[in-house]
């Protein structure tokens, strides 16, 4: 087990009465490789111009260089938000992420990670060789029941939670609509471009059938003249 020495220590520093606890010590932003676990309901840092939130019991590793940030969710949630300019690219567990606030989950072997720009919603399984690699199983715009059910853990109180999904209920019929319209467009032109493989197929075999007539009516006239 990679993580299993480190991740002893932070329990047994959380049940020494510390509610969050980093490996190495104050390490946040400082040094490459940090892990970081709370006991606390969450626990907020600014990193490279995002506000991070890992949610209680969450176990997250940040490993950094001067052009990119990782962060390897290990166990429990993060929620992510673009507050200033970053100067690093930023990957969730191998996958990088361009847009202002992400929302991700860990359980076990599976990865979520909610957008909440484009209202997409992926869903990773780590692959049979690694717990770090993982492969994309599903991904879509969110459904009302996903958005609801994944949401709700990030917030601390039901109005606050009210309060965000009142906000976000325009936004995300607008990019519903938004990508139904372009998937539909697609769709079409596939369509079209099929209809038009048809029609060509179709003019080709009849000026074959054409010219397999000709063909014929020669043969039978020469055989005839002889």
């Amino acid at each position: 087990m990679k993580y299993a020495g480190v991740v002893f220590i932070l329990l047994f520093a959380t049940f020494t009465f510390a509610q969050t606890v980093l490996v190495p010590e104050d390490c946040l932003g400082k040094v490459s490789p940090c892990l970081v676990h709370t006991d606390e309901k969450f626990f907020e840092f600014m990193f490279d111009g995002q506000k991070v939130k890992l949610l209680k019991e969450g176990i997250l590793k940040i490993s950094f260089d001067q052009r990119q940030s990782h962060f390897e969710l290990i166990d429990g949630r993060i929620d992510v938000k673009k507050i200033e300019k970053n100067q690093r690219a930023l990957f969730i567990n191998g996958n990088r992420v361009k847009t202002g606030w992400i929302m991700a989950s860990r359980v076990l072997r599976t990865l979520s990670v909610l957008d909440l720009k484009t209202f997409n919603f992926s869903v990773y399984e780590a692959v049979a060789t690694s717990q770090s690699v993982f492969a994309l199983v599903r991904g879509d715009i969110v459904d009302k029941t996903d958005l609801v059910g994944f949401t709700k853990y990030y917030f601390q109180n039901l109005r606050d939670y009210k309060s965000f999904l009142a906000a976000q209920a325009g936004n995300w019929k607008r990019e519903f609509a938004k990508q139904n319209n372009s998937q539909t467009k697609v769709l079409m032109r596939t369509i079209a471009s099929e209809k038009e493989k048809a029609q060509i197929e179709a003019r080709k075999n009849s000026a074959q059938s054409v010219e397999a007539k000709k063909v014929r009516e020669l043969f039978f006239y020469r055989t005839f003249e002889r």
